[in-house]
């Protein structure tokens, strides 16, 4: 994950430096790959939490019903329990967010540099019209 994210940056950085709408349009294909590849990753994070959230669900209900004393003397003793099932879901819930958030960022700048181009594009045209 950490590889693909720093070739997100590196495009990033690198169409941020140049005017050249042959590169622009080679990074503008780049990161929509990227993407692609970012949103797979994505997926897997959140069904890695879907998964961890039913296990940590039915680890906890199985407690409380097969546990001994009160319905809250069991829901208690079950939530320190499955303290390890809620600290995995939460560690995917991070991940999944922060690929989400890479998604969203990766996807905003793409419109941003078809933006670009396009601009770039008409620039030339009517420098050429005046010349």
């Amino acid at each position: 994950m950490n590889d693909i994210i720093q070739k997100i940056k590196s495009a990033i950085a690198e169409a941020n430096k140049t005017q050249s709408i042959p590169i622009l349009i080679d990074l503008n294909v780049k990161l929509a790959g990227y993407l692609a590849y970012l949103v797979e990753i994505q997926t897997a994070a959140h069904k890695g939490y879907n998964d961890a959230y039913a296990l940590r669900k039915q680890e906890y209900a199985n407690r409380v019903i097969n546990g001994d004393g009160t319905i809250a003397d069991r829901q208690m003793r079950a939530e320190i329990e499955i303290k390890e099932y809620r600290e995995t879901e939460n560690r995917f819930d991070e991940r999944y967010t922060e690929l989400k958030n890479y998604s969203f960022a990766t996807s905003n700048f793409i419109d941003v540099l078809t933006q670009k181009i396009a601009y770039l594009r008409k620039e030339q045209e009517i420098t050429r019209q005046n010349t």
